[in-house]
Parts: structure tokens; C-alpha cells; sequence
């Protein structure tokens, strides 16, 4: 199995296509959703329209071929509730194994502010052959919600 060198979540991450560099964007680790006091508390599953990405790179040992492997990640509450998880599968395969190293980037759309405190993205990993995820490594997010009043909030009618 190859060997994860980072793993975390971020905005957005960019390959520069002439060095062939990535570059990341804000790697998150905090959360703060600003929810009107009528809304709260908001529900469970609720997302708000943010796209962001997961982003692992993997090394492997140049004195084996690796097998091919797929990688999900997968969103969970502070109660250990699965809330979102990539699909499909990303798929990665070292290049036929002529690359010693392998990036993955999962974009994901809508993150979950539903529930409060530190929650968990997992990273997950099955070679071919395999029926099962196994689970590599955690990476904790705090999710946080900030009570907007109405006379605090812009867009509130006063009528």
C-alpha cells in the first residue's frame, strides 16, 4: 500500500502545469457559520453553498508495484454521524507505477455546518482486489455557529 505524505481539507488547490507544483488555498480547519436566530438551531444536515477540496498525495516504494487503489473521504459529526462522502471513487494508479508520488484531489460542493464542534474528515483507502475502505487518517475541523439577531442581519425586514 502506498504511504500518505499530507492529507487535509482546503479551498481549492491548484497544479501549476509548467513545474507541475501544487499549490493549496486556506487549509481548513475552522469553520464559523453565521445562522439568523430564527434559524437556529439549524438542522442536523444542513450545508452551506461553499465548494472546497480534500487533497492527499501518497508516495510508494520504488522496489514494489503498487496496486491500484481508489480514495473517498468522508465527513463526520461530533457524534460520529456520516454526513457527506465523496463519490465516486477517485482512482489512482501511481501512472502504471512510473511515478513515485500521487496526487488526489476530492472536490467537494456544500459544506456541512449542521452540527457543532469538532468534527472529522476521514481519509479512506481500498486497493484492487479489496471489498472494503480502510480508513488512514483523520483530519479535525471545528465547526462553529454565530447567532446573527435580526437587527444585526443586512437582508432582514424591519416591516
Amino acid at each position: 500500500m502506498p504511504k500518505l505524505l499530507a492529507f487535509f481539507p482546503c479551498d481549492k488547490v491548484v497544479i501549476d502545469q509548467l513545474q507541475n507544483n501544487v499549490s493549496v488555498s486556506a487549509i481548513i480547519e475552522e469553520v464559523v457559520a453565521g445562522i439568523p436566530e430564527k434559524l437556529m438551531p439549524p438542522p442536523s444536515g444542513a450545508v452551506v453553498p461553499n465548494n472546497w477540496t480534500v487533497f492527499a498525495m501518497w508516495h510508494r516504494d520504488t522496489s514494489e508495484n503498487t496496486l491500484p487503489f481508489e480514495v473517498i473521504a468522508r465527513f463526520f459529526s461530533p457524534n460520529e454521524k456520516l454526513l457527506v462522502q465523496t463519490s465516486p471513487p477517485t482512482r489512482a494508479n501511481f501512472d502504471d507505477n512510473t511515478k513515485t508520488s500521487q496526487r488526489v484531489v476530492l472536490n467537494l460542493n456544500g459544506f456541512p455546518i449542521g452540527a457543532p464542534g469538532i468534527c472529522q474528515i476521514a481519509l479512506m483507502i481500498k486497493a484492487d482486489g479489496e471489498t472494503d475502505f480502510s480508513e488512514v487518517a483523520r483530519f479535525p475541523v471545528i465547526v462553529k455557529h454565530e447567532v446573527i439577531a435580526e437587527s444585526d442581519n443586512p437582508t432582514a425586514s424591519g416591516d
